[in-house]
This record gives C-alpha cells, sequence and structure tokens, in this order.
C-alpha cells in the first residue's frame, strides 16, 4: 500500500514536471524580444525612417527597436526611437515620425511638417 502510494505521488510530480517543462518552452519560443529584433539584430534605421531620421536628426532620436508590423494589423510598419515613434503608413508610402505632437513626414514634395492630430 504504501509503495503504491508513493509511486502515485511520484507520477503527479512528474507529470506536473514535464507539464511546466512544455509550458516554459512554448512561452520562451512565442515570446518577443523587448527590441523586436530577430536573432542576430540590433535596432537601427534602414531605408525611409533611415532617410527621415537624416533629414530630421536629433530630433527623431536613435532607434530603440527594429521595425515591426502595426499591432492592429492595418499593414504600417512602426519602429519605436528615443524620441517617439517612427511609422510607415501603407495608404500613403509614407515614412513619418511623431514625437507624440509634432509630426514629420518624407513625402515626394520634400520634409513635411505639422503639429497635432495625425493627417
Amino acid at each position: 500500500m504504501l509503495v503504491k502510494s508513493l509511486l502515485g505521488r511520484l507520477w503527479v510530480i512528474l507529470a506536473l514536471s514535464v507539464g511546466s517543462m512544455t509550458l516554459t518552452a512554448s512561452t520562451a519560443a512565442s515570446a518577443t524580444p523587448a527590441d523586436r529584433c530577430s536573432a542576430g539584430q540590433s535596432p537601427h534605421f534602414t531605408f525611409g525612417f533611415a532617410n527621415l531620421q537624416t533629414a530630421l536628426g536629433d530630433q527623431m532620436g536613435g532607434a530603440i527597436t527594429c521595425e515591426f508590423a502595426d499591432p492592429n494589423g492595418t499593414g504600417d510598419v512602426h519602429q519605436q526611437t528615443t524620441k517617439g515613434l517612427a511609422f510607415w503608413r501603407k495608404r500613403s508610402n509614407t515614412p513619418t515620425f511623431t514625437n507624440g505632437y509634432d509630426h514629420w513626414a518624407l513625402t515626394t514634395a520634400g520634409l513635411v511638417h505639422w503639429i497635432g492630430v495625425e493627417h
């Protein structure tokens, strides 16, 4: 009876351990790093965001994340900076930056600036 009870407890401990390891492995595999970069990548500006940063300089700051898809599923691309958010609008194909109040966009007509709500 004692052996049967001990074997039963051992079985429960083993099952819990395996379940815990599976949960940890699946959580680690699905986790997104804070900087949203792939393995071996580091945050930096490329393409339109690099051109916009060249035009704005310190107003845009440096990259603190890699580019990532808009979590709302719009098809837009976002990138967090030390001074705000760079974003590319799919519908207008325009790299834009905002510090939350000021907005700048690099358009075919050149650099555009506005204050307040997004255009």
